[in-house]
């Protein structure tokens, strides 16, 4: 039996089956309450996608593959962060990284690195982990501009 997700933010619904979408036991950071999320994709052929709450229609976040950013990125989670996802083998681990778009300056959106969410697809379980490295800035530009 599909349910019909809503989004605000996309002015459209989504009719899917329960299965497909992905449940973060700890909800996000600032949104522990809301589990069940939706991965949308957009209509144009690009790397951004929507991970729209289940349970809001009004709550969407703007993500992305932060390895699309820095091809490089290689968050080190320990055991501790991981628990409860059960990751048997990398091919089930998919990372996103929330993304920020300022409304008073579009082109400043950046990327938050430093809690990443990390999802096993194959058992529809997510968790936003925050890294304790400095590396990964929480504001990381995506757009990047030349220096003259």
């Amino acid at each position: 039996m599909k349910i019909v997700i809503q989004s605000t933010k996309l002015n459209r619904s989504e009719s899917v089956d329960p299965d497909t979408l992905i449940t973060f036991q700890d909800g996000i950071l600032g949104f522990p309450s809301i589990k069940r999320y939706l991965i949308i994709k957009n209509k144009k052929d690009h790397p951004f996608l929507w991970l729209q709450a289940a349970e809001d229609p009004d709550l969407a976040f703007f993500v992305v593959d932060p390895l699309i950013l820095k091809p490089h990125y290689q968050p080190n989670f320990t055991p501790l962060d991981l628990q409860g996802l059960e990751i048997d083998d990398t091919k089930s681990i998919r990372l996103l990284s929330i993304i920020t778009v300022p409304q008073d300056n579009p082109l400043k959106l950046s990327a938050n690195l430093t809690a990443p969410l990390v999802i096993n697809h194959r058992l529809r379980r997510g968790k936003q982990i925050v890294l304790n490295d400095s590396t990964y800035h929480i504001r990381e530009p995506i757009i990047k501009r030349e220096t003259p």
